[in-house]
């Protein structure tokens, strides 16, 4: 009970339980993300791993609903494991969780195939939420990783400095659409 009033979220297991396999090289991060889960209790490590081809490993092992991945790990960065995981298994999302917040690694994500880009400065609740979001078939980033997506838009069709004006609601779309 108290770490459900800490984290801000349910322990209620209201959907059928997720599961996923995720991969980061440091530590502390996959300790970190898996004891979030089992708080959390919706959501199943089936396995970690600590580089990319070992991540691909245990996706075509475990087949599980969504792989979680960093980018940049030894041997296979999370965007070639993206490309291998999407090209063998089109049906299992993968989500970029990473501290690389720039468009070149946005875009090379999203062309491999990612389903979602998430900064690592993502708050726990927002986490779950995301995955449960993939899960059920939507695609997430973000607000920060959208805001870099809008700028570089921006940039590109010259409108960088041109002030645009738009209702709350459709900035809710905007946001949905992306």
């Amino acid at each position: 009970m108290l770490s459900e009033l800490i984290l801000g979220f349910s322990l209620q297991n209201d959907d059928k339980d997720i599961k996923i396999v995720l991969a980061d090289d440091h530590e502390v991060v996959r300790a970190g993300l898996i004891k979030l889960m089992w708080v959390d209790r919706s959501i199943k490590v089936l396995g970690e791993a600590d580089n990319g081809k070992d991540a691909v490993d245990l996706v075509r092992y475990h087949q599980p609903d969504i792989a979680l991945f960093d980018i940049m790990m030894p041997q296979m960065d999370g965007i070639e494991a993206t490309g291998k995981i999407r090209a063998e298994f089109p049906d299992i999302p993968v989500v970029i969780l990473t501290a690389f917040e720039d468009s070149d690694h946005i875009e090379q994500a999203i062309a491999a195939g990612a389903a979602g880009y998430l900064s690592k400065d993502i708050n726990a609740k927002d986490l779950v939420e995301s995955l449960r979001k993939v899960y059920h078939g939507e695609r997430v980033f973000s607000c920060t990783i959208l805001n870099i997506i809008r700028n570089k838009k921006n940039v590109m069709n010259g409108s960088a400095h041109q002030q645009i004006s738009i209702s709350k609601r459709e900035q809710q779309v905007l946001d949905l659409v992306a």
